[in-house]
C-alpha cells in the first residue's frame, strides 16, 4: 500500500523505485513459493511481446534503442505489473472479502479528497470553488488519472450490490455513497475532458454489461442510480466551457499548417479551444511520422519529438497521446500490441464477470476500456501512471487466476 501513497506524489522517483524492488522480491519469493503457473496467458503474454518488439524496434537500422526509457519505462511497469499479480492471488487466498481491497481503495479515496478540498478551500473563505486543482498530485490530469480508477470501481461495487446484493469491498454501502459524493466533487474540480471521455467508455461497458446479463430483474432502485450516474455524468461533462468550441477549434487545426504549431513557430490558434486545436495539429503530424516510418523509431516515452527532430531538425515532448508516441516509437506492430493487451484485458475481465459475478472481472473490464480510451486522447502509459495501471491490472488478473485455481481444486 505504500506505494499507492508515493507513486502520484511528485519528486518521488528514488523512493518509487526502492519500494518497487522492495515489491519485487517479495514478489520473486512468493511466486518460487507458490509455483504457479505463471501469468495469466492471454494479456501476460501479449505484454511481454509489446515490451520484447518495442526493444526490437530500437535495434533495427537506422533506429536508436533508448535503454534509459526502455528500463525506466516498461521493465519497472512488468515489474509493477508482476507484483500486482501476486498480490491480487494473496488477496483471494485471504479470503472473499479481504480487508485488502479496503486499503488499497483507501490511497485512491485519500487523493481524491485532498484535491476535493483543494478546490472547496476558497469557497469556504468567500470566493468560488478553484477549478484545475491537482490536491497532492503533480498536475490535475495525475489527479484525474486516480480519480477515474476510483469511480470505475465504485461503479463495479455498485453494481454488484445493487444487482446481486454481492461486495468484494468490505465497506458499508454509505460509506461507498459517500465516496461517490466526494468522487463526483473531484471531477468537477479537477476539470479535466479526457477523463470524462474516458468514465463515458467505461459506463457504456457497464451499461453493456446490464443489457447483456438475463438473470437477475431491473429493480425501481437500480433504475433510480442508473439515472442518478447519466444525469451526474452529463452535468460534469457540460460544466466545462471549452466543449462549445472544440470542434470548430478541431477541423481548423486539421486545414492549418501543423508543422509551424507544433514547432512553436507560430502561436496556437482555436480560440475557442486552444487544447483540442493543438491535439489535433499533434496527431496529423504524428500520423505523418508513423506512415514515414511504419515499424518505429524507437521506443521513447517522448517519441512525438524525437520524430519531430528527424523529420524537421527541431522539436520535442510528447503528442499527449500514448498510442500514438507508442505508434510512432515502436511502430505500427507496437501499437496494435498495446491495443491488444487491453482488449485482451477487455475480454478475461468480460468473461469472468459473466462466469462468476463478483465484481472483480467488472472492474477490470473497465478500467481497460476506460485505459484504451484516454491513451487515445491523453498521455496516461508514461512515467507512475503506466506502472499503477499495470499494478491495478496485474492485482485483478491475480485475483481471477487465484479465484480459478481454488474452484478447479474444489
Amino acid at each position: 500500500m505504500a506505494l499507492l501513497f508515493v507513486w502520484p506524489l511528485p519528486h518521488t522517483i528514488a523512493l518509487r523505485h526502492l519500494l518497487l524492488i522492495a515489491a519485487a522480491l517479495w514478489a520473486g519469493a512468493t511466486a518460487l513459493r507458490a509455483r504457479s503457473g505463471g501469468l495469466v496467458t492471454g494479456p501476460g503474454h501479449i505484454w511481454l511481446a509489446f515490451v520484447l518488439w518495442a526493444g526490437i524496434s530500437g535495434a533495427l537500422p537506422g533506429n536508436r534503442f533508448y535503454s534509459g526509457d526502455f528500463a525506466g519505462q516498461l521493465l519497472t511497469a512488468t515489474v509493477a505489473g508482476f507484483f500486482g499479480f501476486m498480490l491480487g492471488g494473496r488477496l483471494i487466498g485471504a479470503g472473499r472479502y479481504g480487508a485488502g481491497w479496503a486499503w488499497l481503495m483507501l490511497p485512491l479515496l485519500v487523493f481524491a479528497a485532498s484535491t476535493s478540498w483543494e478546490g472547496l478551500q476558497p469557497w469556504l473563505t468567500g470566493g468560488s470553488l478553484a477549478r484545475r486543482v491537482d490536491g497532492l498530485t503533480e498536475g490535475p490530469d495525475k489527479s484525474n488519472y486516480l480519480t477515474v480508477i476510483l469511480v470505475c470501481w465504485l461503479l463495479a461495487e455498485g453494481w454488484l450490490r445493487l444487482r446481486l446484493r454481492r461486495r468484494f469491498t468490505p465497506l458499508p454501502s454509505a460509506a461507498l455513497m459517500a465516496a461517490g459524493v466526494v468522487s463526483a466533487f473531484t471531477l468537477y474540480v479537477e476539470m479535466i475532458r479526457n477523463g470524462l471521455l474516458s468514465l463515458g467508455a467505461a459506463i457504456a461497458v457497464l451499461a453493456a454489461h446490464a443489457a447483456a446479463g438475463q438473470r437477475t430483474a431491473i429493480t425501481r432502485r437500480s433504475l433510480v442510480w442508473a439515472l442518478i450516474l447519466v444525469v451526474s455524468f452529463v452535468a460534469l461533462a457540460t460544466s466545462d466551457p471549452r466543449w462549445r468550441g472544440t470542434w470548430d477549434s478541431a477541423m481548423a487545426a486539421w486545414n492549418a499548417d501543423t508543422r509551424a504549431v507544433v514547432l512553436g513557430e507560430t502561436a496556437v490558434d482555436g480560440s475557442k479551444d486552444p487544447s483540442a486545436f493543438l491535439r489535433i495539429a499533434m496527431i496529423k503530424e504524428g500520423l505523418g511520422i508513423v506512415a514515414a516510418h511504419p515499424l518505429g523509431i524507437g521506443f521513447h516515452r517522448n517519441a512525438f519529438g524525437h520524430g519531430l527532430a528527424q523529420t524537421y531538425g527541431a522539436g520535442s515532448g510528447h503528442s499527449h497521446s500514448s498510442l500514438l508516441d507508442i505508434a510512432i516509437g515502436a511502430g505500427i506492430p507496437g501499437l496494435l500490441l498495446i491495443c491488444a493487451f487491453l482488449v485482451s484485458l477487455f475480454v478475461t475481465g468480460w468473461q469472468a464477470e459473466r462466469l462468476r459475478q463478483d465484481g472483480i472481472g467488472l472492474l477490470l473490464a473497465l478500467l481497460a476500456v476506460a485505459t484504451l480510451a484516454r491513451a487515445a486522447l491523453d498521455s496516461c502509459l508514461r512515467d507512475h501512471m503506466l506502472q499503477m495501471t499495470l499494478f491495478f491490472f496485474g492485482i485483478l488478473l491475480g485475483a481471477l487466476t487465484a479465484r480459478g485455481e481454488k474452484e478447479m481444486t474444489r
